[in-house]
């Protein structure tokens, strides 16, 4: 059993994110924990979940540095093509995608 956090739920007919989750123990590549700041995640990152079609969205979920595409990303400039690094105002910083227009 690990640490507990708020999980992520999702409506059973849309399977959209629900506004509130639910308090339960943390199970590694199963379970999303729901975060506001990194301080929320241990040693992890905050970060935007991804709809199916990669657009960024509520809730934020706590994730591991991967310098992918809405992760956390160690070091400016590593970040793939067409994203850079990003910090909003709770100071998530994570690779978002470069506005075209």
């Amino acid at each position: 059993m690990g640490d507990r956090c708020c999980r992520v739920l999702t409506d059973p007919v849309t399977g959209a994110p629900l506004s509130y989750g639910a308090c339960a123990p943390f199970v590694a590549g199963q379970t999303l924990c729901r975060c506001e700041a990194a301080s929320d995640c241990g040693t992890g990152a905050c970060t935007p979940m991804q709809s199916a079609s990669g657009v960024p969205m509520r809730p934020y979920i706590c994730t591991r540095p991967a310098c992918a595409p809405y992760a956390q990303c160690p070091a400016v400039g590593n970040c793939g093509v067409g994203y850079c690094n990003l910090c909003d105002v709770m100071g998530n910083c994570f690779c978002a995608r470069t506005c075209t227009s």
